[in-house]
């Protein structure tokens, strides 16, 4: 369950991208995260760094590839993927953002909401807000965003083990950077 929640917390983080992405090119690292609260209180975090950004002309789409996503319990990992994301039939989780709905600023910060459309474990949904921040120096840009994903709604079951329950509400973060061609 953690691993699916981590899947969209990325795919929601890569879709919070750039208006006008062509002509753009990632620099660095990627990084999707999530983070799940559960009850007794407890967190579970996991994240990847397996995360495609690609740019139709309108829409720009984040899609991360759900089978190296990592909490850091070998065990946990498994079930995560195996039994609740279910990455062999559903291998990534994807955020298509329509290009009017991220700004990137002449220079300095930038922030704001946008919505896209969030897939994961075969099942979409639409206008999915999230915010973001971009920061432009020169040619390249910092961009980070965070969105809350309820893993029900994608038909994930409530990961439950030895007494802990994952609550449904999962936090997504995403960040990279990137430079204008």
């Amino acid at each position: 369950m953690l691993k699916n929640i981590f899947q969209r917390s990325a795919v929601i983080a890569m879709l919070v991208g750039f208006p006008a992405f062509a002509g753009w090119t990632v620099t660095g690292d990627t990084k999707a995260s999530f983070k799940a609260k559960t009850t007794p209180m407890g967190t579970i975090e996991g994240s990847t760094q397996e995360m495609v950004i690609k740019d139709d002309g309108k829409v720009v789409t984040f899609v991360v590839k759900l089978a190296k996503l990592s909490t850091g319990i070998d065990l946990r990992d498994n079930h995560m993927r195996d039994k609740f994301l279910q990455v062999q039939d559903f291998p990534v989780a994807t955020l298509e953002v329509p290009h009017e709905s991220i700004k990137i600023p002449e220079s300095g910060s930038s922030s704001g909401e946008g919505k896209g459309t969030f897939t994961v474990h075969g099942q979409s949904k639409k206008d999915v807000p999230f915010n973001y921040t971009v920061n432009k120096k020169g040619k390249s840009v910092e961009v980070t965003a965070t969105l809350k994903v309820n893993v029900k709604e994608h038909g994930i079951d409530i990961p439950v083990y030895m007494g802990v329950t994952m609550k449904p509400e999962v936090v997504v973060e995403t960040s990279f950077s990137a430079e204008s061609k």
